[in-house]
């Protein structure tokens, strides 16, 4: 039997998640300002089950803002948005989201480096490839 090839997730989300938001949702910080509103979102683990061809990784998002409570409601949005993406159609980037749970809920962390507002939560996604 063939490994699988897993879709990449960090890009599923960060194209979801740019179509739901009306914010910018990267994978890094490049050119992030302190009190700006942005989505960042790391891939930091996860373990695929090869038996079934699904990928399990570990999605973290953090959300910046300019206040304390922008940054929570921006979290609330977020975590909710992908919590949809099993009924999402990703047939064209080669995946599909079968299930999106909570790994960690909201924290509120503010950036070491700036102090500016920051919530992080972390979500397990549950992908195969398509077909």
């Amino acid at each position: 039997m063939r490994a699988a090839v897993f879709p990449d997730s960090e890009a599923l989300v960060v194209q979801w998640l740019a179509a739901e938001l009306p914010v910018p949702v990267t994978t890094d910080l490049n050119g992030w300002r302190a009190g700006n509103r942005r989505v960042v979102i790391t891939r930091t683990g996860g373990v695929p089950s090869l038996a079934i061809r699904v990928d399990n990784p570990r999605i973290d998002v953090d959300v910046f803002a300019d206040t304390k409570e922008s940054a929570h409601d921006l979290a609330q949005q977020a975590r909710a948005a992908v919590h949809e993406m099993p009924s999402g159609d990703f047939t064209d980037a080669g995946a599909v989201v079968a299930n999106v749970t909570d790994e960690l809920g909201l924290a509120y962390i503010p950036d070491p480096d700036t102090r500016a507002p920051r919530y992080v939560f972390a979500l397990r996604l549950a992908v195969h490839p398509y077909p």
